[in-house]
């Protein structure tokens, strides 16, 4: 019988690089991340809230519905709450 183990695979960029990126502003409306079963939140925080761009989320939505079965997305995206 073959065990089916659970690989996590985390990547992201150095701190330094992401202060780097140069934002422009398009005034597209910041919407709330929800859990879903294939996008996982981490990290949460009560004082923190977790948004993306409205199409951001939406692709990134549409890419999770295309992974294979037991793949999820774990997210860690968060910015000081406010109310939008």
């Amino acid at each position: 019988m073959n065990a089916v183990t659970e690989t996590q695979i985390i990547t992201g960029l150095p701190v330094e690089n992401i202060l780097e990126v140069i934002v422009h502003e398009n005034n597209e409306p910041m919407v709330p991340v929800k859990e879903t079963e294939k996008i996982q939140l981490l990290k949460k925080h009560k004082y923190l809230w977790p948004v993306l761009r409205k199409t951001v989320y939406e692709l990134l939505v549409k890419a999770s519905n295309n992974l294979p079965e037991r793949y999820k997305l774990l997210l860690s995206l968060y910015k000081k709450a406010k109310r939008f």
